[in-house]
């Protein structure tokens, strides 16, 4: 802290001019030689120091703050490393002493792992946002994301709580696709025996739990330490379909629920899907999802003995961004474009549509957020097809709805 800032509170600090005024100041203790924190109108946004200058249209500038009243926190920025852990523990600290405790985390840019390690660091739990709060389509608050190739999207959890020793659990997150029954706990059930778990990343194919809470499985799951889909942080560019195998192979059932799944996810989500598999996936078991699921895929490397169906799928290789009119000739049309909070275009992937939007907490599971129509009745099957838009679609009958 430099000298002569003892006893002022946000001592050197200016709010962000050109935006809506802020009611949190930078507090004492915050030493502006590791941390550079601004007052924005979310709260506070801490950066490394020596950053390039900010434009009056920088969303971060912009973002809304959080309607219960916590302290938004917005750590680091695109294109600049993320601040040291101990910088934002210090900043973490500095709030609690002058009376704001209640923090929300906003990693922005690269350092997405960075809540998973304040908590470890601080011995408490830390709520996490996975992306910045704008007013949606309706007028209500929606947290997006920026992903720096694509542009802007919603993603499905909204905010995680990670705590000091056991895993990350969702607090605020939206439904995966129309129809599927809440089983509570950010999990909807997929097909008979067969659910899916909201994480920071994506969604995990895990067991359907029962009346007593047990998981019902067809074949023990193989899972190695190396399959984190519960601690994998958040990844702008991607959205995540963890898909754990059992030992008998995934029924015919669970593939044409997850191949309807990939036609079902709200658009914004389904152009960054990647299907991540076990380490140790064998090739004819990754080629077969790829049949349900022609999206990006990646096997986790291990050093575990191979799962069974055929040799490891070491050649299985991540595509960089999966288009549909890259595998299927079909005829995609140009990309739609929504406002940004300072008036100018946003883009976002083709034959999208602007995600309704609406705070969901752990009581409502997400399920009270409103969905798009639905149109023709979704297919379930092995055979895909591809519409005219670049969306997959199925033929067959649907599975698990309600």
């Amino acid at each position: 802290m430099r000298e002569g800032d003892s006893g002022r509170v946000g001592a050197g600090r200016r709010p962000a001019r050109g935006a809506m005024p802020t009611q949190v100041r930078v507090p004492v203790g915050v030493d502006p030689d590791e941390l550079d924190v601004l007052a924005v109108p979310a709260g506070l946004w801490a950066r490394v120091p020596g950053g390039p200058g900010l434009a009056p249209g920088e969303p971060a500038l912009h973002a809304l703050p959080d309607p219960d009243g916590a302290v938004t926190v917005i750590t680091g920025a695109p294109g600049e490393r993320s601040p040291e852990v101990e910088a934002i523990v210090g900043l973490l600290r500095a709030l609690a002493t002058v009376g704001r405790p209640e923090v929300v985390v906003v990693p922005y840019g690269a350092g997405a792992d960075l809540p998973g390690a304040l908590a470890a660091r601080l011995g408490v739990s830390v709520v996490a946002q996975h992306g910045l709060l704008f007013a949606g389509a309706d007028g209500r608050p929606v947290v997006t994301v920026r992903d720096a190739d694509r542009g802007w999207w919603q993603p499905l959890a909204w905010r995680t709580v990670y705590t000091p020793t056991g895993p990350p659990w969702p607090q605020r997150w939206r439904s995966p696709a129309e129809g599927l029954a809440d089983l509570g706990g950010g999990r909807y059930q997929l097909t008979d025996g067969w659910s899916l778990r909201i994480v920071p990343s994506g969604l995990a194919l895990d067991g359907a739990p029962t009346l007593d809470g047990a998981p019902t499985l067809d074949g023990d799951l193989v899972l190695d330490p190396a399959f984190p889909c519960d601690d994998a942080p958040h990844d702008p560019a991607w959205f995540d379909l963890w898909i754990p195998l059992p030992s008998t192979g995934l029924p015919d059932g669970v593939l044409t629920a997850l191949g309807w799944l990939a036609d079902a996810l709200p658009g914004q989500v389904r152009t960054r899907l990647r299907v991540t598999l076990p380490p140790g996936t064998g090739q004819a078991q990754a080629r077969q999802i790829r049949c349900v699921l022609p999206a990006p895929q990646r096997v986790l490397p291990s050093a575990s003995s191979e799962l069974p169906g055929g040799q490891p799928a070491d050649e299985v290789e991540e595509s960089p961004r999966w288009r549909p009119d890259e595998h299927f000739v079909v005829s995609v049309p140009p990309d739609a474009s929504v406002d940004r909070p300072d008036g100018g275009p946003w883009d976002r992937g083709p034959a999208d549509e602007v995600v309704d939007s609406g705070l969901a907490d752990a009581d409502s599971g997400g399920s009270d957020l409103p969905q798009r129509q639905s149109g023709e009745p979704r297919a379930a099957s092995t055979l895909l097809a591809v519409t005219a838009q670049g969306r997959l679609r199925l033929v067959g009958a649907r599975p698990s709805v309600r």
